[in-house]
């Protein structure tokens, strides 16, 4: 049987035990917190799965030092690479590795001690967090792209904006941002860092319809000072890469309805993909030539976790597999550096040259 470790009894790493509940795995939860712990069992996975899991391990500050197949890091960013840099050099390495977005904090810190360690461990594959790459909405447009004939790409523009409702509806004992990191960009907190699923998704796309390599980050950020917080609320970014093409992403902690979707216009016509188009479903719409289709994909929050879940199982089998996956480390990274210049960009109010 499959063994998992799962740091953080937040949110996120009730999703993800969830999911490998679903697949049968050994789960084992990990949180300095009792309390975090305790409300794990108590209330956040009954309230969203309708029963607790007694084959879930609870464990007070990762006092088991046993061989896992996976490990998954749930804490809150500016912990991520400490954890995972403390994992890499430990004596029971797992096979598989999986660092939750964001990767790390704006400034980057750890990522060269990080990278120098992963590069020394390459039998451990390592995995970001980005769970939409892997959501049926996300491969059915990539399937579309490649069987219709739509032509020259012209725009690519991805949009997270969405309130921080939705954010304190899953921390219900949050009662604001000033309570966790979300509230501090520094911390990894704000509109680009907590929402960089849009980020992530247009570079994905760019990638997939040889777009060419990042080249230039230009920002606009709106930085928000209150009650003792400091974030981001709105930032729009416009990319540009070597092939001179030029794409937008806008991300932000203050609209609702949210809006969530990647828009590609081609020459031929368009395709969105939706997250949570409605309550019940993703969507897939596309026009090309004189065909048009709108897909509903229903779906359950808990599915946006299954495509890792199934990833991760599939790269125990093959140890090759991260090199290509959408959510191979690099690719996290690639979505921090971007992140780093979006912010260098907004304080001098120019352009950014930018290397990944």
């Amino acid at each position: 049987m499959t063994k998992v470790k799962i740091y953080g009894a937040g949110s996120i790493g009730n999703h993800y035990a969830y999911a490998c509940y679903e697949k049968g795995w050994n789960v084992t939860v990990t949180d300095k917190d009792p309390v975090a712990l305790e409300r794990m069992r108590n209330k956040i996975f009954p309230s969203r799965y309708g029963f607790w899991d007694t084959g879930i391990n609870l464990e007070l500050n990762n006092n088991n030092n046993d061989y896992f197949d996976i490990i998954i890091i749930g804490t809150p960013p500016e912990s991520h690479l400490k954890i995972a840099i403390k994992i890499l050099k430990s004596k029971n390495k797992p096979k598989i590795l999986q660092i939750e977005k964001p990767l790390c904090t704006p400034d980057l810190k750890y990522l060269d001690e990080f990278n120098l360690l992963r590069k020394k461990n390459k039998d451990v594959q390592i995995f970001g967090g980005y769970n939409h790459l892997l959501t049926q909405n996300t491969l059915l447009s990539e399937k579309i792209i490649k069987n219709e004939k739509f032509g020259e790409v012209l725009g690519l523009n991805s949009y997270n904006n969405e309130d921080w409702t939705t954010i304190f509806n899953a921390h219900f004992w949050l009662k604001s941002p000033k309570e966790s990191y979300l509230g501090f960009y520094k911390k990894g907190g704000g509109a680009l860092c907590e929402h960089s699923h849009a980020l992530t998704a247009w570079l994905h796309y760019s990638n997939y319809l040889k777009l060419g390599k990042l080249d230039k980050v230009m920002s606009k950020i709106k930085l928000k000072k209150i009650n003792k917080m400091h974030y981001d609320e709105s930032a729009t970014l416009i990319l540009q890469t070597n092939k001179k093409f030029v794409g937008a992403v806008s991300q932000d902690v203050i609209t609702f309805p949210s809006e969530k979707k990647v828009r590609i216009q081609f020459s031929n016509g368009y395709l969105e993909a939706y997250i949570n188009y409605d309550k019940d479903n993703d969507a897939v719409i596309f026009a090309c030539n004189k065909k048009q289709r709108k897909y509903l994909i229903k779906k359950k929050r808990p599915d946006d976790f299954l495509g890792v879940i199934n990833h991760l199982d599939k790269a125990i089998k093959e140890k090759n597999l991260y090199k290509a996956s959408p959510i191979s480390i690099s690719r996290s990274i690639d979505t921090m550096k971007v992140i780093q210049s979006a912010f260098l960009s907004n304080k001098l109010s120019r352009e950014i040259k930018i290397k990944i």
